[in-house]
């Protein structure tokens, strides 16, 4: 039996969850940003900084943690970061994020009615993710990509709202 996934507002004890049960592959795309000292000061900052925060959950099982934050130096919300950590949990309940990616990003679009564009990078080391994010998010890829300050390959991403 198929169970299906549930979006609310995030909370602090959410990323707290997020915190203990972080993929692997978050964590160590983490390191590779080079920007934060580790998962609690990113989870902390991504929650801190955001104008809007969601928790996937399928059962009472966190699957993810994702939201939007402004763009630096940037006053109009015209493009904004689009970010999401993720559980161990989501191995588990695959398909139920799946299913539940496109209402993600609905809300993600209600939540910012004034942005166009949302961005991002990812590390080009990560084929299965940009996969799912052509897929399910309809991400357009960067044709280049940009070294982290740890030394790491990102490849930047846009998703553009329909009819922007």
């Amino acid at each position: 039996m198929t169970m299906t996934a549930t979006i609310r507002r995030a909370t602090r004890d959410d990323g707290l969850r997020l915190i203990r049960d972080m993929r692997h592959e978050d964590r160590l795309e983490i390191q590779m940003e080079g920007h934060f000292s580790g998962p609690d000061t990113a989870v902390s900052w991504s929650l801190d900084n955001s104008t809007s925060a969601f928790a996937l959950l399928c059962g009472d099982e966190l699957l993810c943690i994702f939201g939007t934050s402004p763009l630096f130096n940037n006053p109009s919300q015209d493009i904004m970061v689009v970010w999401a950590l993720g559980t161990e949990a989501i191995r588990r309940h695959k398909r139920a994020f799946l299913r539940a990616t496109p209402e993600a990003i609905r809300l993600l679009y209600d939540a910012c009615p004034d942005t166009r564009l949302f961005i991002n990078a990812m590390p080009a080391t990560y084929p299965t993710y940009r996969k799912w994010a052509e897929r399910y998010l309809a991400a357009q890829f960067s044709e280049t990509s940009h070294v982290t300050p740890s030394g790491a390959v990102f490849t930047a991403f846009g998703i553009w709202r329909k009819g922007a």
